[in-house]
This record gives C-alpha cells, sequence and structure tokens, in this order.
C-alpha cells in the first residue's frame, strides 16, 4: 500500500509542476501582449485628450506573476476596458466595456510574436464546444473598443463634418 501512496504523491508532484509551467508561460504571453498593444497603440498611449487632459489610452500590468494571476488592462480616455488576465489555475479570463468578447466562450491559448507584432487568440465560441475552436488576431477585439472611443468621440459634438 505505501507504493501506492508515494505513487500517488508522484503523480500529484508532477500534475502540480505542469501547472506551475503552464502559469508562467500564459503569464509572459500577457507580458508580450502588452508589448504588442504598446507597439499598436503607440500613439494612443502619448497623445493626450486636450478636453480631460487623459491619455487617449493607458495600459496596466496588475496581480503578481509569481502567483500567477496577473491581468493586463487597457483602458480609453472615454471608459472603455478590455481585461484579459491568467488566474492562479492556469485560466485565462476576460472582460470588457462594452463587452467586445462577447462571441467568446473560452480563451484556450493566447500566442505573441516574439518580435511583439503579431497577436492571435484561439478560442471557444459562446454556445460552442472545444471541437468549434477558433483562431482570431486579438487586434479585432481591441479595434472593436478603440471603434467604440471613436464612436462616442463623435457623436458627443466634438466632431464636425
Amino acid at each position: 500500500m505505501a507504493s501506492e501512496f508515494k505513487a500517488d504523491f508522484e503523480r500529484i508532484v508532477a500534475a502540480r509542476q505542469r501547472l506551475v509551467e503552464l502559469r508562467a508561460e500564459r503569464v509572459e504571453e500577457l507580458v508580450r501582449l502588452q508589448a504588442y498593444l504598446r507597439e499598436l497603440l503607440a500613439d494612443f498611449f502619448t497623445a493626450v485628450d486636450p478636453i480631460g487632459g487623459n491619455r487617449f489610452a493607458e495600459l496596466a500590468l496588475d496581480g503578481n506573476r509569481a502567483h500567477g494571476d496577473l491581468s493586463l488592462t487597457l483602458a480609453t480616455f472615454d471608459g472603455g476596458r478590455l481585461k484579459i488576465g491568467v488566474d492562479s489555475l492556469g485560466e485565462f479570463s476576460r472582460a470588457a466595456i462594452p463587452d467586445v468578447f462577447e462571441d467568446v466562450e473560452k480563451i484556450l491559448e493566447l500566442r505573441v510574436s516574439p518580435d511583439a507584432r503579431e497577436a492571435l487568440m484561439d478560442y471557444i465560441p459562446a454556445g460552442k464546444t472545444r471541437k468549434d475552436a477558433r483562431t482570431v488576431d486579438f487586434a479585432i477585439y481591441v479595434h472593436k473598443l478603440i471603434e467604440r472611443a471613436v464612436t462616442a468621440s463623435e457623436g458627443d459634438g466634438s466632431a464636425t463634418p
């Protein structure tokens, strides 16, 4: 019986180590996603809204990389937010105002190229199963968020035809 406990212990240790490695990989993808967004939206991070005095966009990385719970938030001057995170179990989470992730049931993987020029996301569409997984350019979700800011700016009387 003691050998069974030893084998069970070894399986637990191996599974927990795989989880630590998965979390670390996904946290590093978030860090690369931050670099990707900085490059993609460079003008938004440096320009200041002449009305509100805030930057057109802000980017924040919150959490603890060592514990594997990290989140990246992109916020626009008009109150829009896009947040993607990794929890302590290595699962991706997402939230957005407006809900740019409305078609996403679950994020499976995030892949940012080493040069931070491309970001792809594998996900399960809402109401579908893993066999229906899709891959999309992450910029699509960023564009939806920015498009909201454009619409809000043009609709508040600040833009003239």
